[in-house]
């Protein structure tokens, strides 16, 4: 084994101690091992370098101690050396942010180094450990190479003793199995208890659905698991195998209760269809299922009043005007339009021009033109039955000449355009009745 002096900080190496007294960093590189001897008049603390760099290596781990020191393991192998050599001299590489990578310390074992011999001879492989000073710097840290990272006996010993550790903390089978017994002994197993848990899960049943296995207005399903009782908004979905012919329940295992629509009206015939599927939610409170959805809509008969449901009133009705809860259809309405008196009023100026049309907006029952003039007026009456008489001026000229008939929207002026109902320039008031 070869005899080293202790390593020692060059200059470069002791500026970068004083420096990493302040926090600057101090990052160790790499190692190196040479042959080289020290020369006469020559200190190990002035050297900058390697008397005679052989071989460079990488750094496989870093550790400090609160003594000052730090431990840097390295290791060496004779793979790859082609001639023997002497490991006389090795020394620990830092970089110093001002000056690059310096000499951190060194040692030399001079005459009494061991021989490294080179490949293909014996297989030598050695780890070292380089021991210098930090002092107080507490940004210390290292360029650590994996791939060369070797474990040391005393490693895996550490190794053994926390392992052998942790395990003492685990729970061994035997500790399992007398957990176990005693849940066992209270009735605890890992099956009841997810058993349990389905169990509560599904008697929440939220929109279960299920098919009808029961007779008209008494609908049964199974649940699974089966229940005894109804909780508050239990909700199912149903599948009606039947119509309903009325009243109807519903049992889902905790007996049979009404079925009701609109919150509290029994059901009626056909609101259920076969084939159907309803959703019902129980209501607690009044002790029955409440239909949400499913129910078939249908317009009730006049007369008839159902909360939700549009009630249109008959033509009997709408003719009686005495209904304040029915609505009334277009077609009804329409009946009673056309039996009511309609009167309009309208004015117009001739324009000379024969079978003028005029708009009243309905077809007259009684129609009445006069001229504005305050004497010798022209006036002309006539009724939907073709009937006229007219008065011009002293006059009686034919109807036809004055009056054309009766249109769908109002009448049509005849052909006397000099003294007639469209006179040019003169102007014309009318009154019609429906």
């Amino acid at each position: 084994m070869a005899q080293y002096n202790k390593m020692v900080l060059t200059q470069d190496g002791l500026s970068l101690l004083a420096k990493g007294q302040t926090g600057v960093a101090i990052v160790y590189t790499r190692a190196a091992i040479g042959d080289g001897y020290l020369p006469d008049g020559t200190t190990l603390n002035t050297l900058t370098a390697l008397v005679h760099e052989t071989m460079s290596l990488a750094i496989s781990s870093i550790s400090a101690s609160d003594l000052g020191l730090v431990t840097v393991r390295t290791s060496l192998s004779n793979q790859g050396l082609l001639v023997g050599m002497y490991v006389r001299e090795v020394g620990l590489f830092a970089t110093d942010p001002d000056e690059g990578e310096i000499l951190y310390c060194v040692a030399n074992a001079d005459d009494l180094a061991d021989y490294l011999p080179p490949e293909g001879t014996d297989v030598v492989e050695e780890v070292l450990n380089l021991n210098t000073i930090i002092g107080n710097a507490e940004n210390v840290s290292a360029v650590i190479s994996v791939s060369l990272v070797y474990a040391t006996a005393q490693d895996l010993d550490d190794l053994r003793s926390e392992t052998n550790s942790a395990l003492e903390t685990k729970e061994t089978p035997a500790g399992a199995q007398t957990k176990a017994d005693a849940a066992a002994a209270i009735g605890v197993t890992a099956a009841g208890v997810v058993a349990e848990a389905l169990g509560e899960h599904k008697a929440d049943y939220a929109h279960h659905y299920k098919k009808d296995a029961g007779s008209t207005d008494a609908y049964v399903v199974a649940l699974d698991p089966v229940i005894t009782a109804y909780t508050e908004g239990m909700t199912l979905d149903i599948f009606c195998k039947t119509a309903n012919a009325g009243a109807a329940t519903l049992d889902a295992g905790g007996g049979a209760k009404d079925l009701r629509k609109y919150y509290n009206d029994a059901l009626e015939t056909g609101d259920i269809e076969a084939g159907a599927i309803i959703t019902v939610k129980w209501d607690s409170a009044n002790d029955w299922w409440q239909v949400t959805s499913g129910i078939k809509v249908t317009v009730n008969a006049a007369s008839e009043t159902v909360a939700g449901v549009t009630e249109y009133a008959t033509v009997a009705e709408v003719t009686a005007g005495t209904s304040t809860t029915t609505a009334v259809t277009p077609a009804g309405a329409k009946v009673e339009l056309d039996k009511k008196a309609l009167v309009a009023v309208g004015s117009y100026t001739g324009d000379g021009t024969a079978s003028r049309a005029i708009t009243v907006g309905f077809r007259s029952k009684f129609l009445r033109i006069q001229s504005t003039e305050t004497s010798g007026s022209n006036q002309f009456e006539a009724n939907d039955n073709g009937s006229a008489s007219v008065w011009v001026r002293g006059t009686s000229p034919n109807v036809a000449d004055n009056f054309g008939g009766m249109t769908s929207t109002g009448f049509v002026t005849g052909s006397n355009v000099t003294d007639g109902m469209n006179a040019s320039g003169k102007a014309f008031r009318w009154v019609a009745n429906g």
